[in-house]
């Protein structure tokens, strides 16, 4: 018997062994391929510095407020409410399967505005379709009464909220395609100017965890004259521009650079001249703001009543780093790693779809072709949401989850409750006044 068992063990050992072998083998023999041989897949990492991580939270502790003090609304409704703005008694969000939905705030009845797309492979729930089905990401309410939303691979559109109707507003074709636009914020002085993050001109919304694993910096932030139509592009060269917003005094232009970690900062007067004279600002024109964060910033929003900022954290490290950050200066391997899971779902979207249909082989073959798998090897904690001071972009709290990652924004509505969304989760949060 303790001979049967010992065999046993041999085996497993020897396949496990075989397994990665071979599997390392053909992971460096895909890095080794030419880039030719990859024309929908341009991946080429980056190397970069995150030593920051080891300084952890810079003396805050980690806490698991957002799920003590949170309720959670539209549990297993809400497919990844990414961005919301709240307008009277309802908040508005756009999610991960095209909808664009209003929460009341009272009742907590979800109501549909508007869907993206009219194809009959779109509709509730399914998340698999980004680019066919749509992804409303930024989203503001305007003085003119219209809601502003932006949609991942078309930009910016105006919709009537009493006639729940979206009309596309193009934009002049920049130099610098843009294939993934993300947020928006109006100036506050100069009527129908806009100001428009693009995160991405490598990568579409549904691939965008190899934005990240690549470390590439093709990230913009655009300027468009709604009256006019023209646009600029006012600042260039960073690393998935993100979440968008103007400080409390409305002298500046902040925006998160999510793989640099750091909330950036424009002068609005700089911001201006840059925009009428059509050329970018120069380095020396955009500072961090503060100091680089715990972990990848997403959106950012004023709180109004204070002027704090507040940043959705995809996920912070208050324990320690991810195994992924241990590769930042290891590019063969992340090109190794995510050329592997490109080709494996080649190969598996052929099985299911010349050969054996099966929804949880797409599921799979999904995961590898978005990167998605880079996301469900995460641990399930970690997501925060941080207030960072107005003036000076210092952290004054931190509020944690230990049961949940990718938060992906927070605002803090007219009676002063704190909503928090996330591209991933399917679930609202909402923290009343007095406990955020």
């Amino acid at each position: 018997m303790a001979m049967q068992i010992k065999d046993i063990f041999s085996r497993l050992y020897k396949i496990t062994f075989d397994l990665f072998f071979y599997t390392a083998i053909i992971a460096t023999i895909l890095a080794l391929l030419p880039e030719n041989l990859f024309p929908t897949f341009p991946l080429n990492p980056n190397p970069y510095s995150n030593e920051h991580l080891f300084k952890g939270l810079y003396g805050h502790q980690w806490n698991n407020d957002l799920v003590i003090n949170a309720t959670f609304i539209g549990t297993s409704q809400l497919y990844g409410p990414e961005s919301m703005v709240s307008v009277g008694e309802y908040i508005y969000t756009g999610l991960a399967d095209g909808r664009l939905v209003r929460i009341h705030k009272t009742t907590e009845e979800i109501e549909l505005v508007l869907q993206f797309s009219t194809l009959p492979e779109c509709g509730a729930g399914i998340t698999s379709k980004i680019r066919q089905c749509g992804r409303f990401l930024g989203l503001r309410h305007h003085t003119d009464g219209h809601l502003y939303a932006i949609e991942a691979s078309t930009g910016l559109y105006r919709i009537d909220l009493s006639q729940n109707t979206k009309e596309h507003i193009p934009m002049e074709k920049q130099s610098t395609e843009p294939i993934i636009y993300n947020d928006l914020v109006f100036d506050p002085q100069q009527e129908g100017l806009v100001y428009i993050t693009v995160s991405s001109n490598r990568w579409y919304l549904d691939q965008i965890a190899y934005s990240i694993s690549e470390h590439e910096y093709t990230g913009y932030v655009l300027a468009f004259d709604l009256n006019t139509r023209k646009s600029s592009i006012i600042s260039e060269g960073h690393s998935l521009t993100n979440g968008i917003d103007i400080t409390g005094d409305k002298q500046s232009l902040i925006f998160s650079a999510t793989n640099e970690y750091a909330i950036k900062k424009i002068s609005l007067e700089k911001a201006r001249e840059s925009f009428t004279s059509g050329t970018p600002l120069s380095n020396e024109h955009v500072t961090t703001f503060g100091r680089l964060l715990p972990g990848e910033p997403d959106n950012i929003r004023i709180d109004e009543t204070n002027g704090d900022i507040l940043v959705g954290m995809f996920t912070t490290r208050p324990y320690s780093k991810l195994f992924r950050d241990y590769l930042c200066n290891w590019p063969f391997v992340r090109k190794a790693l995510s050329r592997t899971a490109y080709s494996l779902s080649l190969v598996l979207d052929y099985i299911d779809t010349n050969l054996y249909q099966n929804h949880a082989l797409q599921q799979v073959s999904f995961d590898l072709y978005s990167g998605h798998i880079i996301y469900k090897l995460l641990p399930k904690r970690d997501g925060a949401v941080i207030k960072l001071d107005g003036q000076t972009g210092m952290i004054k709290s931190i509020h944690g989850s230990e049961q949940f990652n990718s938060i992906s924004e927070a605002i803090v509505d007219q009676n002063g409750d704190l909503y928090f969304g996330s591209f991933r989760n399917v679930f609202l949060g909402r923290v009343v006044k007095g406990k955020h």
